[in-house]
Formats: structure tokens, C-alpha cells, sequence
């Protein structure tokens, strides 16, 4: 038997915060910025100290999942307990809390281990990000890590950034959305410090649920805290593939976490991010790469990506729809060989060693990249394969509701439980064995009932339990199919109490501490109903006002002049643990620092629909263009080589003919017809406004010139608007 510890780990990585906006002091329109990664810590410092609530109340047993929640035999575990307040006053209470003046990360909890990551993977050597980002992945088994074009380029651009903003330039690549996307010279950082943490939770996980203690010193013994330290566990050693080199730069710690969940907080999200199509704020596909790495790291060969982000993760699903068209591929010829020859069966171990994703999304169809309507992008954001030319994709869209009982009684356990219906068909498909699978959540807050209308305008949002009965029920799936590994990755969430309210929920959900309150409540039809008191409004302003920065960066002690004990209570555990987590003085987004302009720059809108805007300014290049079939439209997966074909081959050219440009500068340009970032690029001095939930959704191409890069499925064609037909 494992010994036991806490089963769910929070990664953080402080590195995000390197990723800022240059072009201008004025923040107001920038949605997406890496200061939104302290309210989602407010929610998971607030979710933390219900746990321990719950756990000393007897509700959740630690440790095991399923059938041991209900032994009697068994004692929650011991947990230090928290000073009683005889002063119901929470104003009071709040005033005794004493904040360190200095960044403090020591803390002790039960119930989770917090792991404060300082991994980096090299986006130019790293196997994982090579393998998902690189120019040739196509060799499952042994696949190049040379480095890709596309990684070359957005090296360089972070590189480059000051110096283009300086010259009165955007930093990012004319025809690409101006609005969505930005750069610094400290993105690198933030990118690959991402990439590193959520490799550090695949092996955090994958080590956890195949260790068995060899040492008294490898143990942490039940009802012993583990602590929040800065230095988290070490990057797991290889476990089947020794043959490739590691290049994640570790953390270092002798501390060997047991969670085999973990949620991983970073920043800038992943999902809209193909092989080389940068796009909704996302630059890499972070959940990509993490199953890229459980995959050559781990030998994990079925892995399952839920995506319950707003909108559609159009890149992921692009991605995997390329990595089941190669396996699908070898496996055809394959079977093609020994029908022909007979000397080979159509089953060897190498086809089994190779990887098969299933990517499941719920999601918005009305909202980016699908606004526009553009019918590649929605035809790919509504496709339901099951196995068919060997792709396994579920997406579902979130459609309005009357009432909780509306969405519990019916949206929930039908159309929406379908993800996880689906997923487990496929991880239990075909001979699998639990210890080849894993369970990946592409975890975005923006469907919540709690972000901002702007961003929510169609009126598809789920009430914030969604949250916690989806990671619940994930976590169900997990332990049933994936030997309990599952990693949940921060994506979308823009709304303060959207980022609080989901994190609280989906962190419970991931630790399990209701389950058993959730069994009596199922008794009753009030499963998921029954467990919203903890983040109602009223929790949530509490939370929101006892958090609060003030100058000098300590949070604030205003709130209600009264509330019970149990709230004063839980408001000052939930300070003390956000005070380990962001503490005062540690390393925060710096205030935003203009580059100096050589000339002025027009602003950046997002979020605003402008009418009108349907392309690159001065281009006449459409705003909607798109490559590749329906399945993986818009993700730059058109990376297939026929097999003996070289490495290095091209695969066919990737540009289309621009027939005229209205600024008279030359004729024949090439554009690539999927937006990446390819060679040549100008950037140019008239960034256009755009992108993400605009009109054009943000979904351009990109000017190049003669790039035999991919070979293109639909050819765009784009005329001189002067000119008439």
C-alpha cells in the first residue's frame, strides 16, 4: 500500500509574471496579463482553508478515493488547529492576523502540497516542446529535436521586442492580432517557465502513482503536514525512455510529493496555439506539451484532453487530430504490409508504444474563433468522431439554461457529461491498461456565471459548482481509468470573481473533501446544488474585500462589521495561507513600463466588436483565413510526411498570391494561409486592432515571402478591392 500523503499538488510559477505588455502604461484594455494569477490564488488560499475546515469536521477522509471515504474505521487526519476567536466581530479578527513584512513561504497544511516550481524548458531543446512546436514531429518514436522555424521566430520576436516597439513598430508580426497577442523580452522566461511547471506536474503525478517508498526518508507519514516550501520536488528521472535527454532545468528539493492530481497555475494560456499558430493570447499549447512529455518522458500512450474553456481550443484539437492521423497512418500500412507480405503482424509493440489523444471540449460555438462564422472553424469546433479514421474528438456546445434545476437535471448529467463518457470509452478502448493513460484538463474560468459580460455576451456560462462537479467527476474518471493521475492547466478566465469563484470550486473538486457531503446530498437530488454556500457572493465579497491590496501591498482588513466566527475564521486561514503563496514583496507583475516610441502607435481595443474590420489594413488580406481540414481548421497541423519522405523534405508550399496591395509596395507577396509565424516576416509600423472576440476574430495570416513550408488544404485567394471583377 502507498503511503499516504496529500493526494493533490498546486504548481506555481513565478516566471509568468515576466510576460507583459510594452507598447503602452494604459492596461485598461489588456485582458489577459499575468496579474490576473493573484486572484486565482485568492481562490485556491480561500478553497485550501475549506479543505482543512472540512476535514477537521470530519466530512472527508484523507487519503484514499472510492470505498474508503465511507469506512467508519477510518480518522480524518490530524490537522494543527487554528486559533479560537472568542470576538465574533470579523473586523477584529481580521486586525489580530499579523502579516510577515518580509516574503514568507512557510507554511504548513495537510491537504495539499503547494509546490512553488522553478522549471524551464528550453523551447528549442526541450523533446516535449520540440515534439508539439518543432519542425518534424512526425517520428513518434524518436522524433527530432532540432529545433523549428516557428520556434526560431518567436525566440527572436521576444528577443527583438523593445527594439521593434522603440522604432514605432509592434512586436508582433503584421497579420497576426495586434489586440491578442504581445511580446516582451521577458516572455522567453514566462513561455518556457510554463512549459517547465506543467512537465514538473506530469512527473509529480506519473512518479506518485508508480512509487513505492524504498526509505523511511522517501515517506511522509500519515498525519505529518507536508510544507510549502519554496523549493519544490525534483523533476522525475526518465522512467521508460532513458533514451531521451532531459532538458527541463529542474527545481531542486528532497522533498517526493504524493499527489497524483495536480493543478498547474500559469500563465499566458494554451489552447488556441497550434504547431505554429499563435492566436488567443496563447504563443505555445501548454497542455499539448505536457502530454507530449508524459508520452516520451513516461511512456504513457492514451491520454485524454477535457478542454472547458469558454471557447473552442481549436489549436489543441488540431494537434492531436495530427498526432491520430500519423499513428492511424502506421498503423494502416502496417496491417497494408503484412497483408502483402505476411511477415510482419499488424499489432507489434512498436504501433502499441505509439500515442493517441481523445480532445473533448465544451465550449461556447458563438464565441472566438468561431464568431465570425467562419465554416472551417465552426465545422471543427462542432465534429464528433469516435474512433473514425482514428480521431477521438467530443466537442459540445454550452447552450443557455432557465434554472439550477435546468442545468443540474439536465444539461449536466446529459449533453455535458458526454465529455466524460466519451473519454472514458477511449481510455478504456483497445487493450488499454490504466497505468497507459492520462486524464488532462485544459481548465479555463471564462464560461463562469461570474466573468465579465463582454467577454460571456451570448449569455453561455455555467454556474460556478460546475466547476467542482466537473473536477469531481474527472477525478472519478481518473482514478477508475488513468491510475488517478490527473493534471488540471490554467487557460482562459478574465473576471476577478470569475478566476476566485473557479479556482475555490475546482480545487475541491480536485481534492475530493465533499464527496462523502456529496453522497447525502445526492440522496436528496442536491448533489451539485448543495455545495454552492461555499462560494456564494456573500463568501466571495468577504474573501474579495479581506484580500484586497492596499499601499504598500498588504491586503486589507475591510469587510463586513460582523459575520459569524466560522467566517472570521476561515477569512484569516485563508490570508495566512495566500500570505505563503503571494506573499508580500515576493516577485509581482512590475507596474507596466512603456518602451520609449519613435513615433506614435495607435492603440490596441480588445474585446470590442468593430464593424468593419475584416483584415490587415492596406493589405486587403481577408481577417477569416483558415488551412487545413475541419477537423484541425485554423491549427497549423498539416504537418504529415508520407512515410521513406527525408527529413528536412518540404512539404508543400503555404502561401497564397496577394494580387495587389493598395499601399503600392510589391505585387506578388506570399501569405501563409495559417496564420504562423513564418521566416521573413515585416513587421510592420501600422498594427491593426483585432482578434480575440472581435468581428475577425483574429484569426489572419501572416506576411511571408516564398515559404515552402505546409501544403495548404484550402487555397486563399485575395483580390485588389479596387479592382472589379
Amino acid at each position: 500500500m502507498k503511503t499516504e500523503g496529500p493526494r493533490t499538488a498546486v504548481l506555481l510559477q513565478d516566471a509568468c509574471y515576466s510576460h507583459r505588455y510594452i507598447r503602452s502604461t494604459d492596461l485598461s484594455a489588456i485582458v489577459e496579463r499575468p496579474e490576473r494569477l493573484r486572484a486565482l490564488k485568492v481562490g485556491l488560499a480561500g478553497g485550501i482553508a475549506r479543505i482543512e475546515e472540512i476535514s477537521r469536521s470530519g466530512l472527508h477522509v484523507f487519503g484514499s478515493p472510492g470505498d474508503n471515504l465511507d469506512r467508519e474505521d477510518r480518522k480524518p487526519r490530524p490537522e494543527t488547529q487554528m486559533k479560537q476567536e472568542d470576538d465574533t466581530d470579523l473586523t477584529s479578527a481580521l486586525q489580530k492576523l499579523t502579516l510577515a513584512a518580509s516574503p514568507s513561504r512557510e507554511l504548513t497544511t495537510t491537504v495539499v502540497d503547494i509546490i512553488h516550481s522553478t522549471a524551464s524548458a528550453s523551447l528549442a531543446s526541450h523533446p516535449a516542446a520540440q515534439f508539439i512546436h518543432g519542425d518534424d514531429p512526425s517520428d513518434q518514436i524518436l522524433p527530432s529535436y532540432s529545433g523549428g522555424e516557428y520556434v526560431e521566430k518567436l525566440i527572436k520576436l521576444s528577443r527583438e521586442s523593445e527594439d521593434a516597439v522603440r522604432k514605432g513598430e509592434s512586436e508582433i508580426p503584421i497579420g497576426l492580432s495586434q489586440g491578442d497577442l504581445y511580446l516582451c523580452p521577458g516572455s522567453l522566461e514566462a513561455i518556457q517557465g510554463a512549459l517547465g511547471t506543467v512537465c514538473e506536474a506530469i512527473d509529480t503525478v506519473v512518479r506518485a502513482s508508480r512509487h513505492k517508498p524504498s526509505s523511511p526518508s522517501e515517506t511522509i507519514p500519515l498525519g505529518e503536514p507536508s510544507s510549502i516550501s519554496q523549493a519544490p520536488p525534483a523533476h522525475a528521472a526518465p522512467v521508460e525512455r532513458s533514451d531521451v535527454p532531459q532538458t527541463t532545468e529542474p527545481s531542486s528539493s528532497d522533498y517526493a510529493s504524493h499527489a497524483t492530481r495536480a493543478f498547474v497555475a500559469i500563465r499566458p494560456p494554451g489552447h488556441h496555439c497550434g504547431d505554429d499558430t499563435p492566436s488567443g493570447f496563447c504563443f505555445v499549447n501548454n497542455v499539448a506539451v505536457a502530454a507530449a512529455h508524459a508520452y516520451l518522458t513516461h511512456g504513457i500512450t492514451r491520454i485524454a484532453i477535457l478542454d472547458i474553456d469558454l471557447h473552442h481550443g481549436n489549436g489543441t484539437q488540431a494537434i492531436a487530430w495530427r498526432i491520430n492521423e500519423e499513428t492511424y497512418r502506421a498503423e494502416l500500412e502496417a496491417a497494408a504490409r503484412f497483408a502483402s507480405e505476411g511477415d510482419v503482424k499488424p499489432e507489434t509493440n512498436e504501433q502499441k508504444k505509439r500515442l493517441r489523444i481523445f480532445y473533448g471540449s465544451l465550449h461556447d460555438v458563438l464565441s472566438y474563433p468561431c464568431e465570425d462564422g467562419d465554416p472551417l472553424l465552426v465545422q471543427a469546433a462542432s465534429v464528433v468522431l469516435r474512433g473514425a479514421h482514428g480521431q477521438h474528438v467530443e466537442n459540445i456546445h454550452l447552450a443557455p439554461y432557465t434554472s439550477a434545476e435546468d442545468f443540474w437535471n439536465t444539461l449536466y448529467p446529459g449533453p455535458y457529461s458526454q465529455l466524460l463518457r466519451s473519454a472514458e470509452a477511449f481510455l478504456t478502448g483497445d487493450g488499454s491498461t490504466p497505468d497507459d493513460c492520462l486524464v488532462l484538463i485544459s481548465c479555463g474560468f471564462d464560461a463562469s456565471e461570474h466573468e465579465h459580460a463582454s467577454m460571456s455576451r451570448h449569455g453561455r456560462n455555467v454556474p460556478t459548482a460546475f466547476f467542482h462537479a466537473f473536477a469531481r467527476d474527472a477525478r472519478r474518471l481518473a482514478d477508475r481509468c488513468a491510475n488517478e493521475r490527473l493534471v488540471s492547466v490554467l487557460e482562459g478566465g478574465y473576471s476577478d470573481r470569475a478566476l476566485v469563484s473557479g479556482a475555490m470550486a475546482h480545487l475541491m473538486g480536485l481534492v475530493g473533501e465533499l464527496d462523502r457531503e456529496d453522497r447525502a446530498l445526492k440522496v436528496e437530488g442536491k448533489e451539485n446544488e448543495g455545495v454552492e454556500r461555499w462560494w456564494d457572493v456573500k463568501k466571495l465579497e468577504m474573501l474579495e474585500n479581506a484580500t484586497k491590496k492596499r499601499r504598500g501591498g498588504r491586503p486589507s482588513n475591510s469587510g463586513p462589521s460582523s459575520q459569524s466566527n466560522e467566517d472570521a475564521q476561515w477569512l484569516e486561514r485563508s490570508l495566512a495561507i495566500l500570505n505563503a503563496i503571494d506573499p508580500p514583496g515576493a516577485r509581482t507583475p512590475p507596474r507596466s513600463r512603456a518602451v520609449p516610441l519613435g513615433k506614435t502607435t495607435p492603440s490596441m481595443v480588445l474585446r470590442e466588436r468593430k464593424a468593419g474590420a475584416t483584415g490587415v489594413e492596406g493589405t486587403g488580406i481577408s481577417a477569416s483565413a483558415s488551412s487545413g481540414s475541419v477537423g484541425s481548421a485554423s491549427g497549423g497541423s498539416n504537418r504529415g510526411r508520407g512515410k521513406g519522405t527525408p527529413r528536412g523534405t518540404p512539404r508543400g508550399k503555404g502561401a497564397a498570391q496577394v494580387q495587389g496591395r493598395t499601399d503600392g509596395s510589391a505585387q506578388d507577396e506570399s501569405v501563409s494561409v495559417d496564420g504562423g509565424l513564418m521566416k521573413n516576416i515585416t513587421l510592420g509600423s501600422e498594427p491593426r486592432t483585432g482578434g480575440y472576440g472581435e468581428s475577425n476574430g483574429g484569426m489572419t495570416a501572416a506576411a511571408a515571402v516564398d515559404v515552402p513550408k505546409k501544403l495548404p488544404r484550402v487555397v486563399l485567394r485575395v483580390k485588389d478591392p479596387d479592382v472589379t471583377s
